[in-house]
């Protein structure tokens, strides 16, 4: 659940209900006594049509009361709210910051942001954010977690962004060619051929061949996979943090495409500051230090190492959380 406390604008009703349903999430609104008639029939319309789809009742709610006494109760409602995301001045976001008992999202000088899914042209989500109202296009920086393969493949080649971070950053191609820790070099040939065999099926419209689905293994057998990265995994995406429109399997013909992606390829041309941040205890640990090596075209770069966490645990672990935080705030607070 996020509670969301706003001022005037009646957009951000709007805006941040989508985004909250869109990431799997219910919502709380607080909107401001400037247009709380419009915020509460527009929550009313979203939260009504949302019932009609199937959506359960409560999702999405609008508090009717714009006084500062609702504000300072949420704020300690840490047993319902998981998250509180303050928009407007300094003043709101501070005093939110200092009453609340859950963690905030918080900016105080107009950060905008934009996430990108992996299979997006990260060239293009740099098109999108520098042409929107607000941003100052030579401050843009780009931060990948986990997919920060992809980050480091667009910032070789675009200069626009003036800083790049990742955290534990995951190189996709390579463990899918090689397997992970080159476990699987001995049958990349056979997998290719199966990959190429499963893209010929689906060319002449019969069936498309998925990878096994590890989240749907029984937890004895998860307990004793060989690597930190997917045992961890395994519970943190198939059970405490699961998404009902996730999935761990994959298109077999992928491969095809997937086998010839590889970080390290360029990372020469990255000249921006760069900061790559992991889990010392992380068993993915290797492919950020790879990428760190290769990226010598800038020599302000920095390796930041979280003491204890593992690859899955600089997700969600509240200490390495915050640690993780504070460092990239100051990172792109310099850079920026």
């Amino acid at each position: 659940v996020i509670a969301i406390i706003y001022e005037s604008r009646p957009n951000v009703t709007v805006d941040a209900t989508g985004l909250c349903l869109k990431a799997g999430n219910a919502v709380i609104l607080r909107g401001g006594s400037e247009a709380i008639r419009s915020n509460l029939a527009l929550a009313r319309c979203i939260a009504e049509a949302g019932e009609r789809a199937g959506m359960p009742k409560g999702t999405i709610q609008m508090i009717p009361w714009t006084g500062h006494e609702a504000v300072s109760l949420m704020l300690k409602m840490n047993q319902y709210i998981d998250l509180v995301i303050p928009r407007g001045g300094e003043r709101l976001i501070r005093a939110v910051v200092e009453q609340a008992t859950m963690p905030v999202i918080k900016h105080y000088k107009g950060v905008c942001h934009i996430f990108v899914d992996e299979s997006c042209d990260f060239d293009r989500a740099c098109d999108i954010i520098r042409v929107f109202p607000g941003v100052d296009p030579e401050r843009v920086g780009v931060l990948g977690i986990c997919g920060g393969g992809y980050t480091i493949k667009a910032a070789q080649t675009d200069k626009r962004f003036k800083a790049v971070a990742t955290l534990s950053m995951f190189n996709t191609g390579v463990v899918h060619r090689n397997g992970f820790l080159d476990s699987a070099t001995a049958t990349i040939q056979q997998r290719l051929r199966e990959a190429c065999e499963a893209r010929e099926l689906e060319l002449s419209g019969k069936e498309v061949r998925y990878t096994a689905n590890m989240c749907e293994m029984p937890e004895s057998e998860a307990d004793k996979l060989p690597y930190d990265l997917y045992r961890d995994g395994y519970y943190y995406y198939g059970k405490t943090h699961a998404h009902p429109c996730s999935s761990f399997a994959y298109t077999v013909s992928s491969n095809v495409d997937l086998m010839s992606f590889d970080a390290v390829q360029g990372a020469e041309l990255i000249d921006a500051p760069l900061l790559m941040i992991a889990g010392k205890s992380a068993d993915t640990l290797y492919m950020t230090e790879h990428v760190f090596a290769a990226a010598t075209g800038t020599s302000d770069k920095e390796l930041y190492l979280v003491p204890g966490a593992t690859h899955i645990q600089t997700y969600w672990v509240p200490e390495y959380v915050e640690q993780i935080t504070d460092k990239l705030v100051e990172f792109f607070g310099a850079k920026l």
